[in-house]
């Protein structure tokens, strides 16, 4: 999605160790991602549980995204064709 800045932003999780999870959002400025919030989350209960897409994975972080996001999530074919201009608008 991208922010009210106007900058790109991702959701993701991080498994840490089997015991250590993360979600967080993270944002593009420039040339590189910086983390924009980052919170230590309950690991996955069961293996169908253990890979998501980022959205859902976390109501607070989804809740954020709405929040911060300027307008509809980006994907598919329109992320790829960002991704392949370098994340510049």
């Amino acid at each position: 999605f991208q922010d009210q800045e106007g900058s790109y932003c991702r959701q993701y999780r991080i498994e840490a160790s089997p015991s250590e999870h993360y979600a967080g959002i993270a944002c593009r400025k420039g040339e590189e991602w910086g983390i924009k919030i980052q919170g230590l989350v309950p690991p996955a209960a069961s293996a169908s549980q253990r890979t998501v897409p980022a959205n859902g994975a976390n109501a607070a972080m989804d809740a954020l995204v709405g929040a911060w996001s300027a307008g509809d999530p980006i994907v598919g074919e329109d992320e790829a064709g960002i991704m392949k201009k370098g994340w510049r608008p």
